[in-house]
């Protein structure tokens, strides 16, 4: 499975958002190993602009820390799950660009 990379905010953001809340989901991102040795990574995502626009209305109740963190967080993920699907490390530095500039603009971190 293939994952571009300006779909990992898309697919981290709604993560955030309900993890923000106390909703997120027990296994939001699952990891499957196949006797080849190839890896699948399963997200699980709710409705992605629901999410942004839930993400958006929240960060007026959160303190500039958890802002900050969730940024880091959002960047954190991105990388992590480049990482494991194998991409490279212009790839992977690319997600997390992607990850913290949607992040950033969804809590009005300019």
């Amino acid at each position: 499975m293939t994952i571009k990379a300006w779909l990992y905010p898309l697919a981290i953001l709604p993560i955030l958002a309900l993890a923000a809340c106390g909703d997120d989901p027990d296994d939001a991102v699952s990891v499957q190993r196949q006797p080849d040795g190839s890896s699948t990574v399963q997200i699980q995502v709710p409705n992605g602009q629901q999410a942004i626009d839930d993400l958006r209305n929240g960060a007026a109740d959160m303190t500039a820390e958890a802002k900050v963190q969730a940024v880091a967080a959002a960047r954190a993920t991105a990388e992590n799950a480049a990482r494991l699907i194998g991409q490279s490390e212009a790839e992977i530095k690319a997600a997390g660009d992607d990850a913290e500039r949607t992040t950033r603009e969804a809590l009005g971190l300019q």
